[in-house]
């Protein structure tokens, strides 16, 4: 049985907290790119993407200091997955550096990181233009990035681009003379910028907390109420792969390995060893049992 909804994560502004993640390999494109990076903004759901010829993390920390920290700021925090590339130490004295905390999701609990589900929609986006042709999934990411931060998220009750700049999108120029026919070109409002920036900021925080809600009561039907004390023995799910160079089947192996719990950490996480002190990794109670 899955435990509760956790506490909903809250950000006073955007840009403060930052979900990383890597998709891919593909099949390398004409442009040489077998991957991409994916970074979103918790609050407001604004994403960017960067496609990459290799999986480093000199890559990944050049996007991200150029793209997104000299322009649009530093974040307060960033959250990865366990990637070799997210835990090499380059990376973390890059996030150091900037005074970053860096924060790892549970071990194959993909849901911990708010930027997978912008993936699902990337990949549904790319499937759909994609022809027999798979060196061709990158010509289309652009446009399918565009169409996302321009569309209405359920979470924000808005477009991720105009709860970022307080404005919609014009994705084509004749929009213009349109919106000057209508007034609508100078924003006709009596606040001032920043009060109306407020405001949106407010009121995207209250929608946030309202659909957190909807979706834990949902969530927390088939949920029961399950916590693990520092140094309580238990059983973990057992995540090995198989291997036809070492002989062993994954469908042959226990399901549960005993461990024993070193540290909790956050609402549902645990960092948990073998019962000879060696450290087995951070994982979600749901793959933990008593």
């Amino acid at each position: 049985m899955r435990p509760p909804m956790g506490n909903p994560t809250v950000t006073i502004r955007p840009f403060q907290r930052l979900y990383i993640d890597l998709l891919g390999p593909y099949p390398r494109s004409r442009s040489g790119n077998i991957s991409f990076l994916i970074v979103l903004d918790h609050l407001t759901k604004f994403h960017w993407l960067c496609q990459l010829k290799s999986f480093t993390s000199k890559n990944i920390i050049r996007y991200l200091e150029s793209n997104v920290f000299h322009i649009y700021g530093v974040p307060e925090i960033v959250v990865s997955d366990n990637g070799t590339q997210f835990r090499a130490n380059d990376f973390n004295k890059f996030l150091t550096s900037y005074g970053v905390k860096h924060i790892y999701t549970a071990l194959y609990s993909p849901q911990s990181n708010a930027s997978k589900r912008v993936n699902h929609s990337l990949i549904a986006g790319i499937r759909a233009y994609l022809g027999k042709d798979h060196r061709c999934w990158d010509e289309t990411i652009s446009a399918i990035s565009c169409s996302l931060r321009n569309s209405f998220h359920e979470s924000i009750s808005s477009s991720p681009y105009h709860d970022v700049l307080g404005m919609d999108m014009i994705t084509h120029a004749s929009s213009y003379p349109l919106l000057r026919n209508l007034t609508l070109l100078d924003e006709p409002f009596s606040l001032s910028k920043d009060d109306r920036m407020q405001l949106c900021r407010r009121d995207l925080r209250q929608r946030i907390r309202e659909s957190y809600e909807r979706n834990r009561r949902q969530y927390d039907l088939r949920s029961r109420p399950q916590t693990f004390q520092v140094g309580q023995e238990v059983y973990r799910r057992n995540f090995a792969q198989s291997s036809a160079e070492k002989n062993f089947s994954a469908k042959l192996s226990p399901m549960f390995i005993k461990a024993r719990v070193r540290k909790k950490c956050g609402n549902n996480y645990y960092i948990l060893e073998n019962l000879q002190g060696k450290l087995d990794g951070i994982y979600h109670a749901k793959d933990i049992r008593p």
